[in-house]
């Protein structure tokens, strides 16, 4: 038994180390639509910038749940609410850029496609070949062939 799991002790590494990657780009997601959001709701003109963004920060609650609903978006993906407002309160919104459907796709495309095609390669190595191959190169190549893709679309 003890053996078994010394053998299985790479790819449970190298999973690990995958999962924590998905959460990291959950939580970008998360937070990119959350700041496009909140620049949206700016007004276009310098008048009433600042009361806008007072607004936004007082009323953070509603925004997070309009993100959530708006973009299929967890809770737990989103940043710490209190933490996010004292930071925010730091900048000016309107200086944010807004995303693009296109990016917004690409972020989507990473989580979607390439990143449970990326668990679902390191789950299926035996444990000898964990040994041989280096965990970036395990990364490459969902990169690549996400390039690839949408360079054809383009």
């Amino acid at each position: 038994r003890l053996l078994t799991e010394l053998h299985e002790l790479p790819r449970a590494c190298a999973l690990r180390k995958v999962s924590r990657f998905v959460k990291r780009v959950r939580h970008l997601r998360a937070h990119v639509c959350l700041l496009s959001f909140l620049r949206a709701q700016m007004p276009q003109t310098v008048v009433g910038r600042k009361q806008a963004q007072a607004y936004l920060i007082e009323h953070m609650a509603a925004v997070y749940s309009r993100v959530q609903r708006l973009y299929h978006i967890s809770r737990e993906d989103l940043p710490h609410m209190e933490t996010f407002c004292q930071r925010l309160a730091l900048f000016h919104i309107h200086d944010f850029p807004v995303l693009s459907k296109g990016e917004l796709r690409r972020l989507d495309d990473i989580s979607e496609r390439d990143l449970p095609r990326l668990l679902l390669k390191v789950a299926a190595l035996r444990p000898v070949q964990l040994t041989k191959v280096p965990v970036w190169s395990l990364q490459k190549q969902p990169q690549d062939h996400h390039h690839h893709h949408h360079q054809e679309e383009e």
